[in-house]
Formats: structure tokens, C-alpha cells, sequence
């Protein structure tokens, strides 16, 4: 531990030293730029001068090393907010693209229950499609209401305006339904604005494709033409043909193909659906209302 002595002499020497420094200083701002201070200056800078480069230098790639560090850092963080900010909005847009669809379902069938199509005494209960078959084609889907809101078994079920199955099963608040593209299937039906009457099932034995429909048994003679609608025809008079479960007028699709040797042979046109299949989402059901 210093004594007394040694601390005067360390305090004398500090306070020299900063009375030198001051001295220093005030004669270097009042002298000319040519002065000796100035000079020594000089000198000193271009001794050090080289010294600093080589310093820079030696250091130079640690400082490019850090500094790319802190910047893959910053660009890992920026490219996670931007990858952040790309799911959200694509989360967005699926759900925006999602309610389009949606409201597009929901505007054909609000047309077809203010159109003169809408069968009288029919009251429509929309649902929502809750399970699908597994299968390619969704032959069945399952929708969330049931019995507790008057659905019942062979009601009619409509999608995007037009006919797509039947209720089959029902439970409190779930039924199932068959579609018309199901090989259980089978619609009473006629070509609108013709007499010309017939069964719409989907194609058998795997001739046609899933998104193919077929009038069959078609007897009556008439010009069928590609566009012309297939509607349902309610109640049928003729034994051999399927009694209709359906109100008349329903419409099913519209004739894709038309071969003139095929309907000679077995009596059948093909169509094509107007209810996506493949999409559904929401249907309603005709259901009796309080009748």
C-alpha cells in the first residue's frame, strides 16, 4: 500500500502532467500552421500512418466477419417475417376465394327458390356439407341437418340451383345423401319443352366417365339436341318407367352428347349435371315444411 509520500508525488506528477497538456494545447492553436508542434504533428502522422493501414488491415476481416454476421442474422429474421407475412396472406386469400365460392352457391339457390321452378308447398332448409364419400366421384355426402329441422327420407336435395340427390338416412341433426351420380340412382325425367321422358342415372359398367350422366329408356320419339335441359318430370305414367319422388320441373342438367345409333340401341342421351358433384358445400332440401 503506497504511503503518504508516494501519493503526493503521483498527485504532483498528474497535475504536471495536465498543467503540460494545457501549456501544449494553448500553444498549438496560437501558433502558425508552419510551427514546430504543428510539425512534430506532421511527423507523427506519417510515422503512424502505416502503422494504422497495417492495423486496418489485419483487422479488417474480422470486422467483414462480424459485419456478415449481424447481416445474415438481420436477413434470416427479415425472411422469416416475410415468409410469415406470405402464409398469411395466402391463408387470406383462401378464405376470401373460399367465401366467393360460397356466396356464388348461396346466390343459385336464393335464384331458384324465387324462380317459378320452386316446387309450391316446399319449404328449403339449407345445410352445410359435413363428410364426403372417400371415393373419386363423391357418390354421398353427409350435411348437418337432420330430422329436428324437418328433413326427412327421399326429400330432394338441391345444389347450385338445380337437383343433385336425395336424403337417404336421417338422424336428429345429420342426414345423409345420395347423389345423383351414385349407381343406386335413378331420376324421372323429361326434356323440357318436349314430351320426351326418360330415367337419369349415371353411365354403367364404367362406359362413360364420372362426370357423365345418362336419360335413359328413352321410347318417345323427338328430336333431342346438345344444350337442351333435362328437368324432373313428377309422377310418371308409364309402369315401366321410375315413379318420380320429385316435384315436376326440377331442373338436372343439360345434354352433353347425342349419338343417334347409341339412342336407337339403347335408348339414352348424355348429360351433363348442373350441381357440381365435386364441390358441394351448400345444399338445402325441400323439405314439407309443416304439411
Amino acid at each position: 500500500m503506497p504511503n503518504r509520500k508516494q501519493i503526493r508525488r503521483r498527485r504532483f506528477t498528474a497535475l504536471g502532467l495536465i498543467v503540460v497538456s494545457i501549456a501544449l494545447l494553448t500553444a498549438y492553436f496560437n501558433e502558425a500552421a508552419s510551427g514546430a508542434l504543428h510539425s512534430i504533428q506532421r511527423g507523427a502522422m506519417e510515422v503512424l500512418s502505416p502503422l494504422q493501414d497495417l492495423a486496418s488491415g489485419a483487422i479488417k476481416p474480422a470486422r467483414d466477419l462480424v459485419n456478415w454476421v449481424g447481416d445474415s442474422f438481420d436477413a434470416k429474421s427479415e425472411n422469416k417475417k416475410l415468409k410469415r407475412q406470405l402464409t398469411d396472406a395466402r391463408i387470406q386469400a383462401a378464405r376470401l376465394q373460399q367465401a366467393d365460392s360460397e356466396n356464388k352457391k348461396l346466390r343459385a339457390l336464393v335464384g331458384f327458390n324465387e324462380s317459378d321452378r320452386f316446387p309450391g308447398g316446399r319449404s328449403p332448409v339449407v345445410a352445410r356439407v359435413i363428410v364426403r364419400s372417400p371415393t373419386d366421384w363423391f357418390a354421398r355426402v353427409t350435411i348437418d341437418k337432420g330430422s329436428s329441422a324437418g328433413v326427412r327420407v327421399n326429400q330432394p336435395v338441391i345444389a347450385d340451383g338445380a337437383l343433385a340427390g336425395k336424403v337417404t338416412s336421417v338422424s336428429g341433426h345429420a342426414a345423409q345423401v345420395t347423389l345423383l351420380t351414385d349407381s343406386s340412382s335413378g331420376v324421372g325425367a323429361v326434356v323440357s319443352g318436349k314430351n320426351i321422358l326418360g330415367i337419369v342415372q349415371t353411365g354403367s359398367g364404367g362406359e362413360v366417365g364420372a362426370e357423365d350422366l345418362q336419360l335413359s329408356y328413352i321410347r318417345q320419339r323427338g328430336t333431342i339436341r346438345v344444350g337442351n335441359m333435362v328437368v324432373t318430370s313428377g309422377t310418371v305414367s308409364d309402369p315401366a318407367l321410375v315413379k318420380s319422388l320429385f316435384p315436376a320441373g326440377i331442373p338436372i342438367g343439360s345434354v352433353s352428347k347425342v349419338d343417334l345409333e347409341e339412342r336407337q340401341l339403347y335408348g339414352r342421351v348424355h348429360l351433363t349435371p348442373f350441381a357440381d358433384m365435386r364441390d358441394l358445400r351448400i345444399v338445402e332440401v325441400l323439405t314439407r315444411g309443416k304439411q
